[in-house]
């Protein structure tokens, strides 16, 4: 017992055990970036950089099995699902950095024999320009044997390299051809735009830059390799991975072509790589920083892991709670609301990051997550004052207004405003209530155009279309419920007629026109904070005024002034050109004033400042209670419709065992008359064997009888012949004896009474 507590005392503990592994593969992770620097230095040895890397491996793989063993060993810490994900990850890790290793040691080894391959050439240059060699026959033969060799596999890498150049060359007249032929598309102002952005971003931020093209080409070209064989669907497949290799040059040389290519959609099969290619989201630095993040702990995790379930549960990746695409997801918003604190987590994010991981690994969605976040103007929206959201419903209403104004009025005339149904387009780009053949479309138009142009498009053109449907409603409940759940109805669910109707509408929804009215908000925003400031300014000035004329009421003004400050928010805008007239009729105040108005501004000021971040705070956890009781009320609607599926199923059980209950009783019915019948035609035959066995009795008897019978008659028959005989005999003397006439009369009469006394016997 001694024994086995020393033992449980020497051995580490999990947080040690995870502390050494983090520690561990932060080590290699730098070793590893220094190798990949040193393999760029040909001349440098790196034996030792690659032995010490090779036994920082070894080691994590040790402790690795350590915390393997103390997951399966017994302990006084009881194993939970959270460190065998842990223990997962490290596992992951360790192939990741294993598997970079190798890459890394074969990069260098590539390096080190083009670097002894030339040394080789130089050293063969030296020794033949020595003087030893120069006298020498021989070595003149074997120099030009290897000059006319070196001739042929130059002139076979040429004759690659020019075919090369045709093909690249065809391609390119190819798709120039293609590109002329087609139409002017307004839409291509939306892709360099959303280009030129893009690239800005990707300059303030080099860590962001793509370093990973290759891959995704070997991903385009695998993905090939597999769908050879497929016919359902024909892909342009060096389209798109001219496309993969260099979206920007592909979209600045090709503009129309590729408008016309991402309005038609993306194929399924590498519209995950094509996203990653458009918004450039392959970088080791993000990727690498991904892995680190997923090991942490994010304080929203309560708040996500609610949230899944309520996330696509008609998606099958999704539904299942607690599945694999559960976890990715929450994988990913967990690593995101560590990545940026500013935003954190906000209702609506997961449903940004579901259609990404329908279309690629959890590794590659967060990198385009972030990007869609950053350089798609998405971020914005989920900050804390919504400042981006603010201004795409600013947008979206002066649209309205100018492409359909019959509708606005009408929904104006009915109280709904634009917040009420817009602002869950422009949160979650129409995933929260529309079908995800939609969404897939629309999103590999977002990639391209940008975020906010298409879905202000798409809103805009979906309204159009239901116009007229719309306007039948007189109820503010459903036109609310047709604006949020029933737009996608008018489509008959086909995506391309959204996008076509949404691509009509380039013309008036411009990249200038949404700039301008960008520029409008803000002007309009600052004015107002202006004239709210001079309101303040004034009020201000008035109650200084007061406290220096009434000393004795310093208290009740102060509060007074509060009030007035707090009301003064929430005054009409009708209110402040004569609030700005009555500051003309003021006098000019004096510097003490001034101060006493600046003291007050500020003493203001922290008040709101306090009672602002007191908001905020008892906002924060009303939000909080909210979800809890959206989150108790979504459970119970899960519970009983769980009850009432179960007691319908439950019903129906009954109802089947009783139809099984009342067949098998007709199956036994069934089967008693059957073996009834059987016993009935088993007796039936019985009885016919007997009965065939007397007829053969009888028939036999009868035979028998017959027989006898003949027998009998033809004795009979002789006896009775014989008897007759004698009788003639006995007959024939006595007419003999009768001869004369005179006694002949008496014959005839004794004739007749003989055959007579015959017949009678």
């Amino acid at each position: 017992m001694s024994l086995l507590l020393d033992e449980q005392n020497t051995a580490p503990s999990w947080d040690q055990l995870r502390k050494e592994a983090r520690q561990l593969e932060n080590e290699i992770e730098h070793k590893l970036s220094a190798l990949a620097r040193i393999g760029q230095l040909t001349g440098l040895d790196n034996t030792g950089q690659e032995a010490e890397t090779d036994e920082l491996l070894k080691k994590l793989q040790n402790v690795i099995s350590e915390m393997a063993n103390f997951i399966d060993k017994p302990s006084t810490i009881p194993t939970n699902p959270s460190m065998v994900h842990m223990l997962s990850r490290h596992k992951d890790i360790l192939y990741d950095n294993t598997k970079e290793f190798r890459k890394v040691k074969a990069n260098i080894k590539a390096a080190r024999d083009k670097a002894n391959l030339m040394s080789q050439v130089q050293d063969e240059i030296r020794t033949f320009n020595s003087a030893s060699n120069r006298d020498n026959p021989d070595y003149y033969l074997t120099e030009r044997n290897r000059i006319e060799g070196s001739h042929r596999m130059t002139d076979m890498i040429l004759e690659q390299a020019y075919a090369t150049r045709e093909d690249m060359s065809r391609q390119g007249r190819i798709m120039r051809s293609v590109n002329q032929r087609v139409g002017n598309i307004d839409s291509v102002e939306f892709i360099l735009a959303q280009i030129d952005r893009q690239n800005a971003k990707l300059d303030e931020d080099p860590k962001s830059v793509c370093i990973q093209s290759n891959q995704l080409k070997t991903d385009l070209s695998t993905i090939q390799k597999l769908t050879t064989d497929q016919i359902d669907e024909i892909i342009d497949w060096e389209f798109w991975a001219a496309l993969t290799e260099d979206f920007s040059s592909v979209a600045v040389k090709l503009p129309h072509l590729v408008s016309a290519k991402l309005r038609a959609g993306i194929p399924p099969k590498v519209r995950g790589v094509i996203w990653q290619a458009m918004s450039q989201s392959a970088s080791l630095n993000l990727e690498t920083m991904y892995g680190q993040l997923v090991a942490e702990s994010s304080p929203y995790q309560r708040v996500i892991q609610r949230d899944l379930a309520r996330t696509f549960p008609g998606i099958e990746m999704f539904k299942q709670e607690g599945g694999q695409g559960q976890q990715s997801l929450e994988r990913v918003l967990s690593a995101y609301s560590l990545y940026d604190s500013l935003v954190g987590y906000c209702q609506g994010l997961a449903f940004l990051v579901g259609p990404l991981l329908l279309n690629m690994p959890e590794q590659q969605a967060f990198c385009v997550f972030v990007r869609l976040m950053e350089t798609y103007e998405m971020r914005t929206m989920f900050t804390l004052n919504m400042e981006g959201l603010q201004l795409r419903l600013y947008q979206f209403s002066s649209l309205l207004d100018q492409i359909l104004p019959e509708l606005s009025d009408f929904l104006t005339i009915h109280e709904v405003n634009v917040p009420m149904y817009a602002s869950q387009w422009f949160l979650t780009v129409f995933a929260y209530a529309f079908p995800m053949d939609l969404i897939l479309r629309i999103y590999d138009i977002v990639f391209a155009e940008g975020a906010a142009e298409t879905i202000m498009r798409v809103s805009i053109a979906m309204l159009k279309r239901s116009q007229e449907r719309l306007m039948r409603f007189t109820e503010f409940e459903d036109i609310l419920d047709f604006l949020c759940n029933k737009m996608y109805d008018a489509y008959d669910n086909d995506p391309g007629e959204v996008i076509l109707d949404a691509v009509k509408l380039n013309g008036m929804i411009t990249r200038e026109k949404m700039d301008h009215l960008a520029e409008t908000y803000v002007t309009e925003l600052e004015k107002e904070q202006k004239q709210t400031e001079q309101v303040l300014a004034v009020r201000f000035n008035f109650w200084s005024k007061s406290n220096g004329n009434n000393s004795n009421q310093s208290s009740r003004s102060n509060s007074i002034s509060r009030k007035k400050k707090t009301m003064s928010w929430y005054a009409p805008k009708k209110s402040f050109e004569s609030e700005r007239n009555s500051t003309s009729s003021l006098r000019e105040p004096s510097m003490s004033e001034l101060h006493r108005q600046i003291e007050d501004l500020l003493l203001a000021l922290s008040q709101t400042q306090r009672e602002a971040v007191s908001l905020k705070d008892e906002l924060n956890q009303t939000q909080l209670d909210k979800m809890d009781v959206e989150a108790e009320r979504d459970a119970l609607k899960l519970t009983i419709e769980s009850v009432f599926h179960n007691t319908k199923c439950e019903a129906e059980c009954t109802e089947l065992r009783k139809e099984n209950a009342r067949l098998k009783h007709e199956k036994d019915d069934l089967f008693q008359q059957k073996m009834m019948s059987k016993d009935a035609l088993s007796t039936l035959i019985d009885n016919m064997v007997d009965m065939r066995k007397k007829v053969d009795r009888l028939e036999q008897e009868n035979t028998k009888i017959n027989k006898e019978y003949q027998k009998l008659k033809k004795e009979k028959m002789s006896k009775e012949f014989q008897r007759l005989t004698n009788e003639k005999k006995a007959i024939s003397p006595i007419r003999t004896g009768y001869s004369n006439p005179t006694s002949a009369p008496s014959s005839p009469i004794r004739t007749k009474s003989w055959f007579s006394t015959s017949n009678k016997q």
